[in-house]
């Protein structure tokens, strides 16, 4: 499953209407009595949204589209997490194992690590982690610091880390 090109608009027609500044992240407007104003608005998510030629596209995607040329083979990660900063070294493409697994905590996992919580029925601590696609279990524990081990050990056997 590949990521398609923005249909019906080239580069080169991009560029007329946008400018990318790859040092602040930021998009400008070219044309339109808007010109000269930064573009883009905040989704319910937290990424910054831009329209260009009457369609909507995730502005971390344009900017790897204006910068390098060529629009991103898969997903794009924010590597300091925050999802407004569109700066390109802030901006590397990776798959979706590796961009869930950056992602960080969940909001409702209270173990404060990723990929490890309390197991109701036993009150251990259960590690799992998920790799394409599938959820594997890494088995339970008595002390959380050994399932956050046990975690660690599967993300080096898998080469995610």
């Amino acid at each position: 499953m590949g990521i398609a090109l923005p249909p019906g608009v080239t580069l080169n027609e991009a560029r007329n209407h946008l400018q990318y500044d790859a040092s602040t992240g930021q998009f400008t407007r070219l044309t339109g009595h808007t010109a000269g104003g930064k573009v883009g608005r905040t989704d319910g998510k937290g990424y910054t949204q831009i329209g260009l030629c009457g369609r909507r596209y995730m502005a971390h995607r344009l900017a790897w589209w204006f910068h390098h040329g060529g629009w991103p083979h898969d997903q794009i990660d924010h590597l300091n997490g925050d999802k407004a900063d569109n700066r390109i070294a802030n901006l590397e493409v990776v798959n979706q194992t590796t961009n869930l697994l950056r992602r960080g905590r969940r909001k409702d996992n209270t173990s404060g690590t990723p990929g490890v919580s309390r197991h109701k029925a036993t009150g251990k601590w259960a590690a799992y982690i998920c790799v394409n696609k599938n959820l594997r279990h890494l088995g339970l524990f008595a002390k959380k610091a050994e399932a956050i081990e046990a975690r660690k050990a599967a993300l080096k056997s898998w080469g995610l880390i």
